[in-house]
């Protein structure tokens, strides 16, 4: 997520709220000045990096901070079940509703498609989460 946010705060448009909301709580300055550390650099990044890469990222941080939440009580199955199917849906949901023009925004399908692979990715680290818990409880018993 960490990652993610400096793509999102070197490449992105000052308009957007979160520069107002930085230099609302004193860090308008500091910024400004990685902006202007970073943009040589950017130059040297693909676009989909810039632009697409922080959403999966973030989306990714996300399933993985469900998983470690209720990923390993057995109880709780459906807590995770649930706020992962929200998650999803709301990740999904709203690159699939700027496609349909119901929310603003640019459809884009690397961004759809970094969605779907960073869902893989924490899919196949969950399932293997899952497998050794699954081994270390049959050791136990």
């Amino acid at each position: 997520m960490f990652i993610g946010g400096l793509l999102y705060i070197s490449s992105r448009s000052e308009s957007l709220t979160m520069f107002r909301w930085f230099a609302i709580v004193g860090l308008g300055d500091e910024v400004t000045a990685f902006r202007i550390l970073s943009r040589p650099y950017l130059s040297l990044l693909p676009l989909w990096i810039q632009f697409s890469l922080p959403q999966a990222l973030w989306y990714f941080s996300g399933l993985l901070s469900f998983e470690c939440i209720w990923g390993a009580t057995p109880g709780e199955r459906w807590h995770r079940r649930a706020w992962l199917t929200i998650f999803s849906g709301l990740a999904l949901g709203m690159e699939l509703g700027q496609y349909l023009r119901w929310i603003p925004g640019r459809f884009d399908i690397v961004d759809l498609t970094l969605l779907v692979v960073a869902w893989s990715a924490a899919a196949a680290i969950s399932s293997i989460d899952h497998r050794r818990a699954t081994e270390r409880l049959s050791l136990e018993a």
